[in-house]
């Protein structure tokens, strides 16, 4: 199969089974294999299986979703929507809006401006940050946890802290629990 520009102003470099949808004006796909840009100013710079909605990137790897306007740099089976960014690495959703995931596996960044570093498996929520490590869910505004694995400040816990360590929590607002 070719490839397909269905839109005006679309554009395909090359590659293979590639496809700019009819209601994709503006959108651009680099090169790769079965990649496609679905809506206006969508852009697939490579790679394999990745999509690209309105205003949205994706750099490369393979089987990545941007949309909304959102960024995934590479990796596989990344998700990023609403302006959020996934840097890379395997199976990380950056739902929330503006949220950041740097890479790692399996983390989550699913509310406004949370960013997670990397590691695997972790969660962060309302402005929150998970640096690292592993299993570890800041779900308080402003809460902070820089690594460890198994460790969670609780959602009625605003501006609270985790150093690191395992199994540690914090439930009370401005809790500081430096790690163990």
């Amino acid at each position: 199969q070719s490839n397909s520009a269905q839109s005006y102003y679309a554009t395909i470099a090359g590659g293979y089974w590639n496809k700019v949808s009819s209601s994709a004006p503006s959108a651009a796909i680099g090169g790769g294999w079965a990649n496609s840009a679905v809506s206006s100013y969508a852009t697939v710079a490579g790679g394999t299986g990745n999509a690209a909605s309105y205003s949205a990137a994706v750099g490369g790897g393979s089987y990545n979703t941007a949309a909304g306007a959102a960024t995934v740099g590479g990796g596989r089976y990344n998700i990023a929507a609403y302006a959020a960014t996934v840097g890379g690495g395997n199976s990380n959703t950056a739902s929330g809006l503006y949220a950041a995931i740097a890479g790692g596996s399996g983390n989550v960044a699913m509310s406004y401006h949370a960013t997670v570093g990397g590691g695997s498996s972790n969660a962060a929520q309302y402005f929150s940050t998970v640096a690292g490590g592993q299993s570890n869910s800041a779900q308080g505004y402003y809460a902070t946890i820089a690594g460890g694995y198994w460790n969670k400040v609780s959602s009625s816990a605003p501006s609270a802290a985790i150093g690191g360590g395992s199994t540690n929590s914090a439930f009370g607002g401005y809790a500081t629990v430096a790690g163990g």
